[in-house]
Order: C-alpha cells, then structure tokens, then sequence
C-alpha cells in the first residue's frame, strides 16, 4: 500500500489508454477511512502558447469541445511529440492556428502530467 497525501492506495489499474491520455482507477482508503475507487485521468505532454500581436491582441482558436458539445475560444495548444522541445510544439501549434503569423512575445505555458511548469520565453 502506498501513501497519497491522506489517501492510502491499495492497487491501481489502467482501464483506457489511447495516444493521448490513460485513465486508470486506483483502489483506495479514503481519508476518511472508507473504502473507494478514484479515476484518474492521465494526459500526453501537451504544450499551450499565449501569442500577443503589437496591439497586445491575444492569438485565440475558436474550438469546439466534444465532452461539452460547445464551441469555445482558447489559446493554442497541442501535444509534444517524443523528444520535441515544448516552444516547438507551442509554435507548431500556433503555426497550425494562425498559419504562421508572426507574433512579438510568446509566453510558454508546458503542461505535463502533475507538476505543471511555467516557463517564460
């Protein structure tokens, strides 16, 4: 058994997996002593960029989100393929929504699995 903040984890299994994020449901003690399951969902790397033009205008992708059936506007971001640099990959994705635009400053937002890091460029 292994410790989880207050949470003790008895066993873990992965129930899906694709290229792009495993779900795994780990058997547990909950912290306040019941038994339970927790589901976990486990993403790729993924790389997001907050691209600003001179006007200080934010580059947005308009995107529609399957799990929520709705149409929204993020900034771009995308995986990170095996041994890419995260900035590649935030400016592939950029290039991908704004065919290749150029922009003035970039901030790099690098999402891995927890820890989450931010890195300014």
């Amino acid at each position: 058994m292994t410790q989880r903040g207050p949470w003790q984890v008895r066993g873990s299994r992965e129930v899906y997996r694709n290229r792009w994020l495993r779900v795994r449901e780990d058997d547990v003690i909950r912290p306040d002593g019941q038994p339970g399951i927790y589901g976990v969902i486990e993403p790729e790397d993924n790389a997001a960029i907050v691209a600003l033009d001179d006007a200080g205008r934010v580059a947005l992708v308009g995107e529609f989100l399957y799990p929520l059936a709705v149409q929204s506007w993020q900034i771009p971001s995308g995986g990170i393929n095996a041994g890419e640099p995260p900035l590649a990959a935030a400016m592939r994705e950029l290039r991908r929504a704004w065919w290749g635009c150029i922009v003035r400053r970039v901030c790099l937002n690098e999402v891995r699995r927890p820890p989450a890091r931010m890195l300014r460029v």
